[in-house]
């Protein structure tokens, strides 16, 4: 992934990553905004069956995410839109990283609130996911 890219992509997480911490919440209006750049960089790049695939195929795990209450709608918005923009590899490596830095995540909830499922701002998981995929890239893409 280019620089550029990287720094799109890390504007876009900071964002959701605050705004889910505040309140628990990623807008549409953010996720509608990296999807449609995640969209117009397919077109210039001219790699239309690559969105689709990326679309398709990380739909799966973020649905079944949210079925299991892990994600909420705007986690699995927010990853399909990371997928859109940065292709399916690398967004499947963040999704893959995203998990494992989850599980501190929840026990520190857990504990925090007192309740087994807590509210979590899983956009905080998914920050470090990139983080992790940007530093030591489990699938190059």
């Amino acid at each position: 992934m280019e620089i550029w890219q990287m720094c799109v992509v890390y504007f876009f997480v900071t964002w959701a990553a605050i705004t889910d911490i505040k309140t628990r919440n990623i807008s549409n209006r953010l996720t509608g905004s990296f999807l449609i750049t995640g969209i117009g960089v397919n077109l210039i790049y001219g790699t239309w069956s690559g969105l689709f695939i990326s679309f398709s195929i990380s739909f799966i795990p973020a649905l079944f995410l949210y079925k299991l209450g892990i994600y909420g709608g705007g986690d699995l918005k927010f990853f399909i839109a990371l997928a859109v923009f940065s292709g399916l590899g690398w967004s499947f490596g963040v999704f893959f990283y995203s998990l494992i830095a989850a599980l501190p995540l929840f026990l520190i909830y857990i504990i925090k609130e007192r309740m087994w499922k807590p509210s979590v701002p899983y956009a905080v998981a998914i920050f470090v996911g990139i983080i992790w995929q940007h530093i030591d890239p489990m699938i190059k893409g």
